[in-house]
């Protein structure tokens, strides 16, 4: 029974978070996103749960080094390293989960946040940034909520690794009731405590390894997907993407090439797809489902995978009609994406093959090979 009630609460809380966001896209007919937030519980670390992963390794880069693979799902921030997998942080609120892990560029830390699944009235909650060493599980408040109501809607380091980028939606209460999120992109200065804006009315920022920064232009009329410099200057708005309905979770590529993200399905798959055997060259997932990692039931409006380029040509779609897919780029041409029903790999030519479970409301981030 407390499982149960477990997951139902996280599904409605999901719920929530999904509504909260279509609300302020003026999206009503979909009611789907991600968001929300509560910093009463802080994280824990927990650097023991080590489990051996058995045949195979991680899948070499052309300099033959492994990558090191983060994934969050629900209260847990696990790290694939190698052959095995540990849990890196957890956290201390049943209401609240981790999400938007992202590795700096040097691979020496990775940031998280810790993001609540209620929208509250009142009282001080808002979602914290966390950073974490995937070596030691040391970890510290990289960026606490600095308002009431403050919820993280996309994460990301700026090149150098010495800021973060921000995407920020503040609930705005009156007379007991929400009444609308007011949207921006801030770039952070842990050292400074200082916050300066770049975007405003915008989300879900993603920054690549050459400094150019995708993320959501939102109006009354919906939202566009644009690239820019990483200080917000000489916006494009990508025309390849105009044909979703709905962009979910966009990220850029290392090379600032292409942006990928889920967009509400252009057709239902007719037969169900089956995951093939986890080994070899995606055997971290396999780890990760042996720490206790649960798929969920589909929910939400199914959805299938773009990648646009930023030099204007056409996009191409992977269709899957999942649910909730997040993605990753494993390279500048191949991605992962963790959706509810599975975990696929994409290539390079669109092609997406099912490689294991899924995870219920799941992200993933790999970590730079260089």
């Amino acid at each position: 029974m407390r499982a149960s009630a477990g997951i139902g609460r996280r599904w409605v809380g999901h719920r929530a978070r999904q509504l909260s966001v279509g609300l302020a896209l003026a999206f009503a007919f979909l009611t789907i996103s991600c968001g929300g937030d509560s910093s009463d519980g802080s994280t824990q670390t927990s650097t023991s749960q080590v489990v051996p992963a058995g045949p195979g390794s991680l899948p070499p880069y052309p300099d033959d080094r492994a990558e090191r693979v983060v994934v969050a799902h629900d209260h847990q921030l696990i790290l694939v390293d190698g052959p095995n997998a540990r849990v890196l942080a957890t956290t201390k609120d049943p209401d609240a989960h981790i999400t938007y892990p992202r590795w700096s560029p040097d691979g020496s830390r990775v940031a998280f946040v810790q993001a609540s699944l209620l929208l509250r009235l009142e009282g001080d909650w808002g979602d914290d940034i966390f950073v974490v060493d995937p070596d030691t599980g040391e970890q510290r408040v990289l960026r606490p909520h600095l308002r009431a109501g403050e919820q993280i809607s996309g994460m990301d380091w700026t090149p150098d690794g010495e800021r973060i980028v921000v995407g920020i939606r503040q609930v705005r209460v009156s007379d007991s009731r929400i009444e609308g999120f007011d949207l921006r992109i801030e770039e952070y200065d842990p050292e400074t405590d200082a916050s300066r804006l770049l975007v405003d009315g915008a989300t879900e920022p993603s920054v690549s390894r050459n400094g150019r920064l995708a993320y959501l232009a939102v109006t009354s009329d919906g939202s566009r997907l644009l690239v820019s410099a990483l200080d917000g200057s000489g916006a494009v708005e990508l025309e390849a993407a105009r044909g979703a309905a709905f962009i979910f979770a966009p990220r850029i590529a290392p090379d600032g090439d292409a942006v990928a993200f889920a967009a509400p399905a252009v057709a239902f798959m007719s037969t169900p797809r089956q995951p093939s055997r986890v080994v070899g060259v995606f055997g971290w997932f396999e780890r990760v489902a042996r720490l206790g990692a649960r798929s969920a039931e589909a929910h939400g409006v199914p959805m299938d995978v773009w990648r646009v380029s930023t030099d204007g040509s056409p996009g191409a779609v992977t269709p899957m009609a999942e649910d909730d897919p997040r993605i990753a780029w494993a390279s500048n041409d191949t991605l992962l994406a963790v959706a509810t029903g599975y975990t696929y790999a994409i290539d390079a030519g669109g092609q997406a093959t099912p490689i294991a479970a899924g995870y219920f409301d799941g992200s993933v981030d790999v970590a730079p090979n260089d």
